[in-house]
């Protein structure tokens, strides 16, 4: 049977960040005009002034005190920042002071794209999650083995290729990133570590996936032949019931998605009668309301998830930037006295080698990572979350 090539749909349910490890900088590598970062295009700069040495310099010195071009050059010279600009993003959050923006990622003709590399891992989180318990048996070690494959070379992911996710020009958006984080004398929203951040807003695109079911037989067959005569050989993982099809993929990976939400759910509108709530000397009115905008963002996941559920051809992934500790390891671990004992690793002081005991009192994880905007129609600051998208198999 030939294996097939399936073309999916990805929606974007919510702005999606993946960087390319740049942070862009406010009057030097854009400028901030309205509602608008314009991103500036050196090349286009150079055409309209000219290659002078002393006017790059005058550039480059008025840049660092604090000018942009359009004040740095004679009128004239320059008269609308779209002409010398890359792309023009529209600001999304409501502190317009951020100096530096983390850039997202684009191909070399300027269009952002998410790498298959970066579905394919969240895919791999995804299955990690699901597939643990089954094939742990009762042992944590080597538990990423025992679910993938002894090695690279061995793991059944090697028969899962996905590609590309490209969008169309002038999707991007800056919004702003920051954390809920439950401290004992603050409250939960902590805005001293807000980041302005490039993302792909919500628009829909198609990239591919391809299960090449009979390559990964094949292969397990040859493999457990060379095992027989080489007692070095390592046998391929056959891929796994829950990956058999794209159909399964999509549900296992559906399923994934629902427990962690439902888990978070959960715990936000139990946090009023717990423990940490109480510890915390100052749960405000603008906690309630912070909290009740996460659980509100929340649903809107699930909601979309059971529908995708109910469509029985597609499924909710989270991936990129924010994407928070339990969906970056896939949360397989549900034992309580080993989450125990994960927590505390995870907190080792790495100068000191010791339980860090300020962060004992704490739930784990203790932060998540959201996204602070402002809503078109209120003009109110609302939370939200970053990272999630909706795939759908194309007939």
């Amino acid at each position: 049977m030939k294996d097939t090539k399936h073309t999916i749909k990805m929606e974007l349910i919510t702005p999606v960040h993946i960087g390319n490890g740049n942070f862009l900088y406010n009057n030097i590598d854009y400028i901030v005009e309205k509602d608008k970062i314009y991103v500036i295009d050196v090349q286009k700069v150079f055409e309209k002034i000219g290659y002078d040495e002393k006017l790059i310099q005058t550039w480059v010195t008025k840049a660092e005190e604090g000018y942009n071009i359009m004040q740095i050059f004679p009128r004239g010279r320059i008269t609308k920042l779209k002409d010398v600009s890359q792309r023009v993003i529209p600001i999304k959050y409501n502190n317009k002071k951020e100096n530096k923006l983390k850039e997202c990622l684009h191909d070399g003709m300027g269009i952002a794209y998410i790498p298959g590399s970066s579905i394919k891992g969240a895919i791999r989180s995804a299955l990690m999650g699901s597939l643990a318990q089954k094939a742990r048996k009762d042992k944590l070690n080597n538990c990423e083995k025992d679910v993938f494959g002894a090695d690279p070379y061995c793991e059944f992911m090697r028969f899962i290729q996905v590609g590309d996710a490209y969008f169309e020009k002038g999707c991007e958006c800056a919004t702003k990133a920051t954390s809920i984080n439950i401290r004992e004398t603050e409250e939960l929203l902590a805005t001293n570590l807000g980041q302005a951040i490039e993302c792909i807003d919500l628009y829909t695109t198609t990239f591919s996936i391809k299960l090449s079911k009979s390559y990964n037989e094949k292969a397990v067959q040859e493999g457990m032949k060379k095992k027989e005569n080489e007692k070095e050989a390592t046998p391929i993982k056959p891929l796994p019931q829950e990956v058999s099809d794209i159909g399964n993929l999509f549900k296992t990976i559906n399923a994934h998605t629902l427990r962690l939400i439902n888990e978070d759910i959960d715990f936000w509108e139990n946090f009023g009668e717990s423990s940490w709530e109480k510890y915390m000397n100052r749960f405000s009115d603008d906690d309630k309301k912070n909290t009740n905008d996460y659980i509100n963002a929340l649903y809107i996941i699930k909601d979309v998830i059971e529908e995708s559920t109910l469509e029985g051809d597609a499924c909710v992934l989270r991936i990129g930037y924010a994407s928070g500790w339990k969906f970056m390891t896939g949360s397989w671990i549900t034992d309580e006295k080993e989450l125990k004992e994960t927590e505390k690793q995870v907190r080792e002081s790495k100068k000191h080698g010791e339980y860090s005991k300020k962060y004992t009192k704490y739930p784990f994880p203790k932060t998540r990572r959201i996204e602070e905007f402002v809503d078109e129609d209120s003009d109110e600051i609302k939370l939200g979350l970053l990272g999630f998208v909706k795939l759908k198999i194309m007939k």
